[in-house]
């Protein structure tokens, strides 16, 4: 009953249902029962007219009433809502999220992103010869505290054991992975352009962000997803928090450096990437770099 007094479309599903009862009642009354029923010699006639005469006259002061009362509430448009999603429906919202142009992903490693949005846009601004540009916000992984805060929490969730020992170390390569992979796809696809903030604090959600709708996930894959229509309220307040987001955040210089091709990776050129870019760390070893490069290789969905 909220839902109608409150919601434009509500009111005019009502309407519409309304008076096509209406229309039904005359219609049976007009030439159903005059037809097929031969009521005439049974006095049956006055008794069906009258009930389809009340049910007509009922219905047409209810909505009588009806629109007094709709006319003495405001009426509001119906503003598509933050919406809850079953963990088995959030691959398909993903999906739905990169048939864009435009795309905006805040979260802490971001390796789905890396094996799958990544992928997925550069090869679509190559096929439809369109450019694409994606935004990353990651962890920074030259703040070690920030890290072992995350992987303190990471390790604390449901699926922490399935997905094998979570540390330092493994945390802070995945970053490197992701923002090598990154530059590697924009290095291969000349219309996907790309940029990357690295961040001082982490969340417990990740945002995925196309030009139709916003998708916020948490680590665990069994948990429940949220979603937003774009030209929703949620969706303009979590792209600006976005935008705002990337505006606190270190952003790694694009132009200046180039990425180097997949094919070309070694432990070499990506300890001298690692180092322009300024997030190298001394203590990363030939050994991590080579580690490194084959997550950033690595198109295996993490969540499959």
């Amino acid at each position: 009953m909220e839902k109608i007094l409150v919601s434009t479309y509500q009111r005019r599903i009502f309407y519409i249902i309304s008076f096509s009862f209406l229309a039904l009642v005359e219609l049976i009354r007009l030439f159903i029962i005059p037809v097929i029923f031969n009521t005439e010699r049974l006095g049956l006639d006055s008794i069906l007219n009258l009930i389809l005469d009340n049910l007509f006259a009922t219905g047409f002061v209810t909505i009588a009433i009806a629109s007094l009362v709709f006319w003495l509430t405001p009426a509001v448009e119906n503003e598509p809502k933050l919406e809850t999603v079953e963990p088995r429906r959030i691959g398909g919202l993903l999906k739905r999220a990169r048939e864009t142009n435009e795309y905006w992903f805040s979260g802490n490693s971001a390796r789905y992103t890396r094996a799958v949005t990544l992928p997925e846009l550069a090869e679509n601004s190559r096929t439809q010869n369109i450019s694409k540009s994606i935004t990353m916000l990651l962890l920074d992984p030259t703040d070690k505290k920030l890290c072992e805060e995350y992987i303190k929490y990471r390790s604390g969730v449901r699926s922490a054991n399935k997905s094998g020992e979570w540390t330092l170390e493994r945390i802070r390569k995945d970053i490197y992975a992701s923002i090598i992979a990154a530059y590697a796809y924009a290095a291969e696809h000349p219309l996907l352009e790309i940029k990357i903030g690295l961040k001082k604090a982490f969340s417990l959600l990740r945002v995925d962000l196309g030009e139709n709708l916003v998708v916020l996930t948490k680590e665990d894959k069994q948990d429940p997803g949220l979603f937003a229509e774009a030209g929703s309220f949620h969706y303009s307040v979590y792209r600006e928090e976005l935008k705002f987001s990337l505006k606190q955040s270190k952003i790694l210089p694009i132009h200046s450096i180039q990425g180097i091709p997949f094919s070309d990776l070694n432990k070499n050129n990506v300890k001298k990437f690692l180092n322009d870019l300024d997030i190298y760390e001394s203590s990363i070893s030939d050994q991590d770099l080579e580690e490194i490069i084959k997550l950033a290789k690595d198109k295996e969905n993490p969540y499959g």
